[in-house]
């Protein structure tokens, strides 16, 4: 599992050029958050706990960034949250109602068992577009064609020649 998690880090990292994730620790559990935006595509790579204590910095982070009325996208990578509370849910339901007022959508990626689960449970997996991959959510967010948010350093390391 790690090892998938670190091929799918990889190809965020080579998706958006993210350099290394600063780590914001607390007193309560670890939470790293790490953002990259590119014309209308806001990419954000969440580890640890979208929770109460971490919701706050999210939000602060997110909302500074959708500031910019031509960001339509969010793609999160889920993979490495190991737990969402109800408040962490809130953080990404308000996301998304912000870009889809701009014709955009919030994509999840990478999201673990329990991520998935819980987003069965509250029936939010209707609402967000929910990929196995990364790459899969970058696909769906730059379709051919689309220039404009398609980033220059956009090889899939991945990729087999």
């Amino acid at each position: 599992m790690t090892e998938l998690i670190q091929q799918s880090l990889d190809v965020f990292f080579a998706h958006t050029g993210a350099g290394d994730i600063r780590q914001e620790p607390d007193n309560e559990s670890l939470f790293e958050l790490s953002l990259v935006v590119q014309g209308p595509v806001l990419y954000i790579l969440v580890r640890g706990e979208l929770e109460f204590h971490h919701t706050g910095r999210f939000n602060e982070a997110v909302e500074k960034e959708l500031d910019d009325p031509s960001r339509k996208h969010i793609i999160i990578h889920m993979g490495e949250v190991s737990f969402v509370d109800s408040t962490g849910l809130a953080c990404l339901v308000n996301a998304s109602q912000t870009v889809k007022g701009r014709g955009g959508q919030l994509h999840l990626a990478g999201c673990t068992p329990f991520i998935i689960k819980t987003l069965e449970i509250t029936r939010l997996k209707r609402v967000f577009a929910v990929y196995e991959t990364f790459s899969d959510a970058y696909d769906a967010v730059n379709e051919p064609g689309d220039e404009a948010i398609t980033p220059a350093n956009s090889e899939d390391p991945t990729a087999k020649p």
